[in-house]
């Protein structure tokens, strides 16, 4: 019956996956002979950026785009530059372009295994739960219980994190957050906060900045599923987004660790990472945690003192001010707290 429900029916069930929908159009390409790689929901030239990026590696020129657009300094308007010229011209990929049915099983079969071989990029993260045959707030809420469960299986144990923020944080402000039964809301915020505040300032919330120049309005390519192999590994990172600089022609890559490890060692995350790392990180100071999901896309933990549940929210420095997210515009439709205990709707 609850999946039956308008509102879940409307807001998770894509409209081509329930009927006949629209046709989305797909691009293909190879390079060199080499594998097929395909883009769905992006556009041509995005679709080429990465392409290069894929067989030139993220420091190197174009191969075959011409002319790319620059902020020029003086006025910060637009202007096009040419790159260097290239010592090894190789020729421009054929771009082909074909209409799909997604509301097929074979397509999305077909999709599936490109996506899972790394080899399609994705610009809107909707497609991913097309391509999916299970309903998708069933399968959002097994992922996110079995993100929950590795959580407690990381290699960083409590011990190891606990040693970690002393060291990075200081001994003597550690002890000062460390979970005391005798504190209330408000004695645990005052311990709380500067720690939190420390920690937005190490690790801040990553948007898309250019690792090279650091320019901050870089394009987004779209997301591939990591690979089995290089730095960035499937045991490791859940996906990998990809960016191109119009000033500096570099390519930034943002792998979605999964680690605990990788996320302190990276000092790149969003809500996603740092939650995570502080569902971890709050049980090594102490704490009984749980992990807040909220289905319009932001992910935050709680803490009990008390016997209630405060809420934290690692990438804004935010002790118990839930009423911030008023703030955003967000229309909450579920919001789902997981922990060692079950699964609770808090909405």
């Amino acid at each position: 019956q609850y999946m039956k429900l308008p509102s879940v029916v409307s807001w998770y069930q894509p409209s081509c996956f329930m009927q006949g929908g629209p046709r989305t159009m797909v691009l293909e390409a190879s390079v060199d002979g080499g594998p097929t790689f395909s883009g769905i929901g992006v556009d041509k030239r995005d679709f080429d950026l990465y392409l290069a990026m894929r067989h030139r590696g993220g420091d190197s020129p174009l191969p075959w785009v011409q002319e790319t657009e620059a902020l020029d300094d003086d006025d910060g308007m637009p202007r096009v530059v040419s790159p260097p010229p290239n010592p090894n011209p190789r020729v421009a990929p054929v771009v082909t372009e074909r209409f799909v049915d997604l509301s097929v099983s074979s397509v999305r079969d077909e999709l599936r295994t490109a996506w899972e071989a790394g080899r399609l990029l994705m610009k809107n993260k909707s497609y991913r739960s097309t391509l999916d045959n299970s309903p998708s707030m069933e399968r959002d809420l097994a992922g996110y219980l079995k993100r929950r469960r590795q959580l407690d299986e990381e290699d960083l144990n409590a011990a190891a994190l606990l040693q970690w923020i002393r060291e990075s944080y200081g001994e003597e402000e550690t002890d000062k957050c460390m979970f005391d039964a005798s504190r209330d809301t408000n004695e645990t915020k005052e311990a709380m906060l500067p720690v939190l505040h420390w920690f937005r300032k190490q690790y801040p919330y990553y948007h898309q900045k250019c690792l090279s120049c650091g320019h901050d309005d870089t394009t987004s390519l779209g997301t591939v599923r990591a690979g089995e192999e290089g730095e960035e590994g499937l045991a490791t990172t859940r996906s990998i987004e990809n960016f191109h600089c119009p000033v500096c022609n570099h390519y930034t890559r943002f792998p979605r660790f999964s680690s605990l490890e990788r996320i302190i060692e990276s000092g790149r995350g969003r809500c996603g990472e740092y939650s995570c790392l502080w569902y971890a990180l709050g049980q090594a100071l102490g704490y009984v945690t749980r992990w807040v999901v909220d289905w319009e896309d932001h992910v935050w933990i709680e803490v009990k003192v008390q016997g209630q549940w405060c809420h934290i929210d690692p990438c804004e420095a935010a002790f118990e001010d839930k009423l911030m997210y008023s703030g955003w515009g967000k229309k909450h439709t579920y919001v789902v707290a997981f922990s060692r205990e079950g699964v609770e709707d808090v909405t």
